[in-house]
Protein backbone atom coordinates (compact mmCIF):
# COMPACT_ATOMS: atom_id res chain seq x y z
CA UNK A 1 0.00 0.00 0.00
CA UNK A 2 1.31 3.44 -0.92
CA UNK A 3 1.80 6.15 1.65
CA UNK A 4 -0.58 9.12 1.31
CA UNK A 5 0.74 11.62 -1.22
CA UNK A 6 0.88 12.48 -4.90
CA UNK A 7 2.44 10.14 -7.48
CA UNK A 8 3.00 9.98 -11.24
CA UNK A 9 2.01 6.62 -12.67
CA UNK A 10 3.63 5.84 -16.04
CA UNK A 11 1.45 3.78 -18.37
CA UNK A 12 2.93 2.38 -21.56
CA UNK A 13 0.49 1.55 -24.35
CA UNK A 14 1.50 -0.99 -26.96
CA UNK A 15 -0.30 -2.70 -29.80
CA UNK A 16 0.24 -6.36 -30.70
CA UNK A 17 -0.90 -5.70 -34.28
CA UNK A 18 1.36 -2.67 -34.67
CA UNK A 19 -1.58 -0.29 -35.15
CA UNK A 20 -0.41 2.01 -32.37
CA UNK A 21 3.03 3.38 -31.73
CA UNK A 22 4.46 2.66 -28.29
CA UNK A 23 3.88 5.67 -26.06
CA UNK A 24 4.05 6.54 -22.39
CA UNK A 25 1.30 8.44 -20.62
CA UNK A 26 1.78 9.76 -17.10
CA UNK A 27 -1.26 9.72 -14.81
CA UNK A 28 -1.32 11.96 -11.74
CA UNK A 29 -2.51 9.84 -8.78
CA UNK A 30 -3.29 11.12 -5.28
CA UNK A 31 -3.41 8.63 -2.41
CA UNK A 32 -5.51 10.02 0.44
CA UNK A 33 -5.30 9.36 4.13
CA UNK A 34 -8.44 7.32 4.94
CA UNK A 35 -11.14 9.19 6.84
CA UNK A 36 -11.25 8.58 10.56
CA UNK A 37 -14.20 9.92 12.52
CA UNK A 38 -12.71 12.27 15.12
CA UNK A 39 -15.37 11.19 17.63
CA UNK A 40 -14.91 7.52 16.79
CA UNK A 41 -18.62 6.66 16.67
CA UNK A 42 -19.50 3.62 14.61
CA UNK A 43 -22.50 3.77 12.29
CA UNK A 44 -25.60 2.17 13.83
CA UNK A 45 -26.45 -0.91 11.78
CA UNK A 46 -29.03 -2.59 14.02
CA UNK A 47 -32.04 -4.27 12.42
CA UNK A 48 -34.53 -2.23 14.47
CA UNK A 49 -33.73 1.08 12.78
CA UNK A 50 -32.54 2.30 9.37
CA UNK A 51 -32.12 6.03 8.81
CA UNK A 52 -32.07 8.04 5.59
CA UNK A 53 -30.94 11.67 5.42
CA UNK A 54 -31.45 14.38 2.84
CA UNK A 55 -28.71 17.02 2.62
CA UNK A 56 -29.56 20.26 0.81
CA UNK A 57 -26.12 21.07 -0.64
CA UNK A 58 -27.08 24.72 -1.15
CA UNK A 59 -27.09 25.16 2.64
CA UNK A 60 -25.07 22.25 4.06
CA UNK A 61 -22.25 19.96 3.06
CA UNK A 62 -22.50 16.14 3.06
CA UNK A 63 -19.96 15.71 5.89
CA UNK A 64 -22.66 17.01 8.23
CA UNK A 65 -24.11 13.48 8.15
CA UNK A 66 -21.04 12.24 10.05
CA UNK A 67 -22.04 14.45 13.01
CA UNK A 68 -25.49 12.90 13.51
CA UNK A 69 -25.43 10.50 16.46
CA UNK A 70 -27.80 8.37 18.52
CA UNK A 71 -27.38 8.45 22.29
CA UNK A 72 -28.48 5.30 24.05
CA UNK A 73 -28.58 4.99 27.82
CA UNK A 74 -27.52 1.53 28.95
CA UNK A 75 -28.18 0.88 32.65
CA UNK A 76 -25.13 -1.34 33.20
CA UNK A 77 -22.49 0.60 31.22
CA UNK A 78 -23.74 4.21 30.99
CA UNK A 79 -24.14 5.95 27.65
CA UNK A 80 -23.34 4.58 24.19
CA UNK A 81 -23.09 6.67 21.02
CA UNK A 82 -23.72 5.45 17.46
CA UNK A 83 -23.71 7.31 14.15
CA UNK A 84 -26.97 7.74 12.21
CA UNK A 85 -27.72 8.07 8.52
CA UNK A 86 -27.32 4.74 6.71
CA UNK A 87 -28.16 6.49 3.42
CA UNK A 88 -27.41 10.14 2.68
CA UNK A 89 -29.32 11.66 -0.26
CA UNK A 90 -27.83 14.80 -1.79
CA UNK A 91 -29.81 17.64 -3.36
CA UNK A 92 -31.81 16.97 -6.48
CA UNK A 93 -30.20 17.08 -9.92
CA UNK A 94 -32.32 17.55 -13.02
CA UNK A 95 -32.34 14.89 -15.71
CA UNK A 96 -32.73 16.10 -19.26
CA UNK A 97 -33.43 14.29 -22.52
CA UNK A 98 -32.24 15.35 -25.97
CA UNK A 99 -34.74 13.89 -28.44
CA UNK A 100 -32.46 14.56 -31.43
CA UNK A 101 -29.59 12.44 -30.06
CA UNK A 102 -31.62 10.19 -27.78
CA UNK A 103 -29.25 10.89 -24.88
CA UNK A 104 -30.09 11.50 -21.25
CA UNK A 105 -28.04 14.05 -19.34
CA UNK A 106 -27.76 15.06 -15.70
CA UNK A 107 -27.76 18.77 -14.86
CA UNK A 108 -26.75 19.35 -11.22
CA UNK A 109 -27.19 22.74 -9.58
CA UNK A 110 -24.02 24.81 -9.07
CA UNK A 111 -23.67 23.79 -5.43
CA UNK A 112 -24.22 20.10 -6.13
CA UNK A 113 -21.73 20.30 -9.01
CA UNK A 114 -19.17 21.78 -6.58
CA UNK A 115 -19.76 18.96 -4.08
CA UNK A 116 -19.38 16.32 -6.81
CA UNK A 117 -16.28 17.96 -8.29
CA UNK A 118 -14.73 17.95 -4.80
CA UNK A 119 -16.04 14.50 -3.88
CA UNK A 120 -12.75 13.34 -2.34
CA UNK A 121 -13.16 16.07 0.30
CA UNK A 122 -16.95 16.28 0.57
CA UNK A 123 -18.42 12.85 -0.27
CA UNK A 124 -15.69 10.26 0.33
CA UNK A 125 -15.47 10.89 4.11
CA UNK A 126 -19.20 10.17 4.35
CA UNK A 127 -18.80 6.93 2.37
CA UNK A 128 -15.74 5.88 4.39
CA UNK A 129 -17.82 6.19 7.57
CA UNK A 130 -20.05 3.39 6.22
CA UNK A 131 -22.86 5.48 4.75
CA UNK A 132 -24.21 5.18 1.19
CA UNK A 133 -24.36 8.49 -0.69
CA UNK A 134 -26.93 9.06 -3.44
CA UNK A 135 -27.91 11.96 -5.67
CA UNK A 136 -31.65 12.57 -6.00
CA UNK A 137 -32.87 12.77 -9.60
CA UNK A 138 -35.81 14.74 -10.96
CA UNK A 139 -37.14 14.53 -14.51
CA UNK A 140 -37.46 17.85 -16.30
CA UNK A 141 -40.95 18.59 -17.57
CA UNK A 142 -39.89 18.15 -21.20
CA UNK A 143 -38.54 14.64 -20.56
CA UNK A 144 -40.61 11.65 -21.64
CA UNK A 145 -41.73 9.44 -18.75
CA UNK A 146 -40.83 6.17 -20.42
CA UNK A 147 -37.06 6.61 -20.81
Amino acid sequence: MLEPGRYLLPIIGTSVLGELSDSTVFVDVTVRTPYEDPDGYELYTGEDMFTVFYINTSAFEPRLANDMILTERIPSSGVEYKGLGNIVNLRTASVGYDSTTGKVSIQPSADLRYVLEHSSERVLPVQESGRKVCVCMQWEESSPENI
